[in-house]
């Protein structure tokens, strides 16, 4: 996905830096392999030059889910899908608000606190666990302008039982971090 840079740091010398550390990391942990998954495909090419000079090849991988944005509504981008789809989509999004309540939230790096605890025990329980996000990363995450982000929180019974973080822009938006609390049925 989008690697957030603040705009004052982004350049190709950072990702440098960046790539060097995780070879620096991998060569301390002797791992044989190692990943730099979901690259943007806006990802500047002299960047994507500093990752391939360290000797990393471009590879497809799962694709990740990309919803395209350019909708005036939610009911014009339903109207887009199949058939079968639309159908899915109603029947799942009739059962999801009858047991829970949603809200969308722009400014929430007052959530932090809060929300962390879900995204970490839904990285603790992932059976590859790339990569873990601190709490510094989601406050990024908050402040980011290029993408935007906003944080989708779902609530059982007023506790905050989900959360979702996107990533997004003028075409396209990114389901990039999912948290969940597990002791929840």
């Amino acid at each position: 996905g989008w690697i957030p840079m603040l705009p004052e740091a982004a350049s190709a010398e950072l990702v440098e830096a960046m790539v060097s550390h995780i070879d620096c990391f991998s060569q301390q942990q002797n791992v044989q392999v190692s990943l730099i998954k979901d690259i943007h495909c806006a990802f500047p090419d002299d960047y994507l030059g500093r990752i391939e000079h360290h000797g990393y090849e471009r590879l497809f991988s799962l694709p990740t889910v990309i919803i395209e944005t350019d909708y005036k509504s939610f009911d014009d981008y339903t109207l887009s899908l199949t058939k079968n789809a639309r159908k899915h989509s109603r029947k799942v999004l009739k059962a999801a608000h009858e047991r829970f309540e949603f809200e969308i939230i722009e400014d929430y790096a007052d959530y932090i606190e809060q929300i962390y605890p879900l995204f970490r025990g839904t990285f603790l329980k992932a059976k590859y666990q790339f990569d873990e996000a601190v709490p510094r990363f989601f406050l990024e995450c908050a402040r980011s302008r290029e993408p935007q982000t906003e944080l989708i929180l779902c609530r059982k019974n007023g506790l905050i039982v989900g959360a979702l973080i996107n990533f997004f822009d003028d075409q396209e938006q990114l389901n990039k971090r999912i948290g969940i609390d597990y002791n929840q049925e």
